[in-house]
């Protein structure tokens, strides 16, 4: 089973809107037209057996986003539920997350304009381990965004030093723990207790790093991941296939890996 661990999509109704916000900021041009029966046979085509459903709560009306993205869960979509850390009770957000059968959470501390190593997000990771939800968070530089930057490998390095031992931590820095900032990434997280998918990442790093990266930190806490539609699943498997990792190494890094952590 091949799993895409990151992509995105809206609603019908504002996809073709927001797609055209986010192709002018980002300046990269999308692979899909943003709704999610065109992702699906997107992926389909590119081989896919599942992918998993990032959603983004920039502000702090979120609750649509959440129920959209339960409304979608089926064979194919694995939709995460999103919160802002900045709502009134945030543990009670999380609770809520797992009510709606959601299988993870998604942050992004860049849009939500807060620092990845801020006691808010610690309190949702820590709900969220107690509730055995993964976590999966934006890491390193954003195309769309200005800086400052706000999950610099640094600062997650910092968040882990008050969340790594929490029994049930599933946490997921995108973006091979740092989009454009792999030096970092090997300096101050390789080796620790976090998980790194490869969204975005082929065609960004040299074939030797990536693979050095995997083999220190271990494949088997590295996630398949594409960020569609800002990369197809297509060149994200290819940008793997490339490494010519051991065969048992890609396979748990294509989906392996996705179907223990979700026991799909």
């Amino acid at each position: 089973m091949i799993v895409d661990f990151h992509t995105h999509f809206y609603p019908q109704k504002l996809a073709a809107r927001v797609m055209t916000q986010l192709q002018g900021t980002s300046g990269i041009r999308a692979v899909t037209d943003g709704t999610a029966e065109d992702t699906r046979q997107k992926l389909l085509t590119w081989g896919v057996d599942r992918c998993v459903f990032l959603p983004v709560a920039a502000t702090l009306h979120f609750a649509k986003s959440n129920e959209f993205a339960a409304e979608l869960a089926d064979d194919f979509f694995i939709p995460f539920g999103t919160l802002h850390p900045a709502c009134p009770d945030p543990e009670a957000e999380v609770e809520h997350i797992a009510e709606l059968g959601l299988r993870g959470i998604k942050l992004h501390p860049q849009y939500q304009q807060v620092a990845i190593d801020d006691l808010r997000y610690v309190r949702i990771i820590r709900r969220a381990a107690q509730l055995r939800l993964p976590v999966i968070f934006h890491a390193g530089f954003d195309p769309g965004l200005p800086a400052p930057y706000l999950a610099e490998p640094e600062a997650i390095a910092r968040l882990l030093d008050q969340v790594e031992d929490i029994d049930g931590l599933v946490l997921i820095a995108a973006h091979l723990g740092g989009y454009q900032r792999y030096d970092a990434v090997e300096r101050f997280l390789v080796g620790r207790n976090i998980w790194f998918d490869t969204a975005l990442v082929a065609g960004e790093i040299a074939a030797e790093q990536f693979r050095r990266i995997i083999e220190r930190h271990g494949a088997a806490r590295i996630l398949l991941g594409s960020d569609c539609p800002w990369q197809s699943s297509a060149a994200a498997i290819e940008g793997l296939h490339a490494l010519a990792l051991p065969a048992e190494d890609e396979a748990a890094i294509l989906g392996g890996n996705a179907v223990s952590l979700l026991s799909l």
